[in-house]
């Protein structure tokens, strides 16, 4: 393929396409797919019920001591306190299933600045469960202050996403189930957010839509496979030249517990179009997994892989191609205490895009590392991390983290920019 000319910037503020999403449906009596059973209510693991309502408050704590804190080639060591409560709450109505959760962060440094800073996350979905057409809605705000992207390094600053999404499944018998779902992602970064030279909001504000249509088919009471198509267009604010659009198609399969081996795989093929940039189109293999093999409740072995393209924080870079893969062991000895092993290796591949002169950005990570976790009760967990980096390419650097944490009250704790160590 050859490279394409650039046209010039256009700064000016590009208005926002308004989003309408309007469904008609019919209920009928619950049909649960082949394999699934009878519909779980989620309502039912609120710990304090009212009535139709119900909520599970929680949060964590986590402290320790980083060597490079930005993760970035000289960077600072320094402490870090990160406490986050939050709550889950369900409201059932007949049929209608209503779910909220909202979540803050408080991160405090004693050196690196800001020392103090706050994010918060805020989500609402309703659908109506067990009808032969199912229809769900959506939304979300996320204001945080993060790294530039999710795997470039770098400073944080502070950006905010607004999410809808919306879909509707329909079982067309026992085994068998379509599906059609529309998402509508902004993404705006702050006006004052710079990263080596790059203005963020300038390089990577903008609104991303996908459509996709599927089919899902139960194999037997425990597995499932499924076959997609989605069509995806990004449209920058600030950067005009950067738009483009995407086309994908995949399989994937899924296993649900208590099956030896849990959770779901996707292999499909992308094309990525961007007319008007210096960047080539994309044309390749993608792939997401997150399975776990898991023996008598005591011993797990995780395994996570993920190929996808995305876009960098610099325009004279185009995109990416991420590469990663990661495992963690985790083994239970003395009835409550759990011991974990884990270690993972990403690249950056900036090649892709066509720009052999940036290739000595193309970088290499590897993360390693172990911790020790004890449950106290059945909402309690306390527990003591530690892991080491290494990058190299582009950028190069290592670094140590090591952090205890407490959590309560729940297991579905909201990832931020700081996560539990147990939960990479």
């Amino acid at each position: 393929m050859h490279q394409r000319a650039r046209v010039s910037l256009v700064s000016r503020r590009r208005g926002f396409g308004a989003l309408a999403l309007a469904a008609a449906v019919v209920f009928g009596p619950p049909s649960p797919a082949y394999g699934q059973g009878a519909y779980l209510d989620p309502s039912e693991e609120g710990r304090f019920q009212l009535g139709s309502f119900s909520f599970t408050p929680a949060f964590f704590v986590t402290g320790g001591y980083d060597t490079n804190v930005t993760s970035e080639p000289g960077a600072i060591a320094d402490y870090e306190l990160v406490t986050v409560p939050q709550v889950e709450a369900w409201y059932r109505a007949g049929r209608l299933l209503l779910n909220g959760v909202s979540a803050a962060e408080f991160i405090n440094y004693r050196v690196q600045r800001p020392i103090r800073t706050f994010n918060h996350f805020n989500g609402l979905s309703l659908r109506f469960p067990g009808a032969i057409l199912e229809p769900r809605i959506s939304a979300s705000h996320r204001n945080h202050f993060a790294r530039p992207t999710g795997f470039e390094i770098g400073e944080r600053s502070r950006r905010i996403e607004d999410e809808i999404r919306g879909s509707l499944s329909w079982s067309l018998s026992e085994r068998t189930a379509l599906l059609a779902e529309g998402r509508w992602l902004r993404i705006n970064w702050d006006a004052a957010a710079q990263y080596r030279g790059s203005n963020l909001r300038e390089s990577l504000n903008r609104t991303v839509g996908t459509g996709e249509l599927g089919v899902s088919m139960a194999l037997t009471p425990l597995t499932a496979v499924s076959l997609s198509l989605q069509l995806g267009r990004d449209r920058f604010e600030f950067s005009p030249e950067r738009d483009g659009n995407s086309l994908q198609a995949g399989a994937g399969v899924s296993f649900a517990s208590p099956a030896l081996i849990s959770g779901s795989a996707l292999v499909a093929y992308r094309r990525f179009d961007s007319p008007h940039s210096d960047s080539l189109d994309f044309d390749g293999v993608v792939a997401a997994a997150h399975l776990a093999y898991i023996r008598e409740t005591r011993t797990r072995f995780i395994v996570a892989v993920e190929r996808q393209p995305y876009f960098s924080y610099a325009e004279s870079l185009g995109y990416y191609l991420l590469n990663s893969a990661s495992a963690k062991y985790v083994q239970t000895v003395l009835d409550n205490w759990e011991i974990a092993a884990f270690g993972g290796i990403s690249g950056l591949d900036y090649r892709r895009a066509g720009l052999p002169s940036h290739a000595g950005w193309d970088r290499t990570r590897h993360d390693f590392g172990g911790g020790l976790t004890c449950r106290i009760g059945a909402v309690t967990r306390i527990g003591v991390n530690a892991s080491r980096t290494v990058s190299r390419g582009g950028l190069p650097y290592d670094k140590w983290r090591v952090i205890a944490f407490l959590a309560y009250g729940s297991d579905r704790l909201q990832r931020l920019d700081r996560p539990l160590p147990d939960e990479r």
